[in-house]
């Protein structure tokens, strides 16, 4: 797997709210939103993301930035409704 840059701005897939927490991921408080979002400079690819704080619940079809963390856990992509 390579790493492209493909921009920050896509559109939401699709998405689900987890509400009970998953043993294997640490640091992730419930509930927290998960999406596949669809990158506009790579329009067949689906990036798995979390929402950020500022996210709200988000619509399928709607515009979103983005942004990768590394940590020391790893790489995060969290996303945010896009503002013009």
């Amino acid at each position: 797997m390579i790493w492209l840059e493909v921009g920050n701005v896509g559109h939401v897939h699709t998405w689900t709210e987890v509400v009970q927490a998953v043993d294997t991921v640490e640091g992730l408080r419930t509930p927290y939103v998960a999406a596949l979002i669809t990158p506009m400079g790579a329009p067949d690819a689906r990036i798995p993301m979390l929402a950020a704080e500022c996210a709200r619940i988000p619509a399928i079809g709607e515009e979103v930035a983005f942004e990768v963390t590394d940590t020391a856990a790893g790489r995060t992509i969290t996303f945010c409704q896009h503002t013009r």
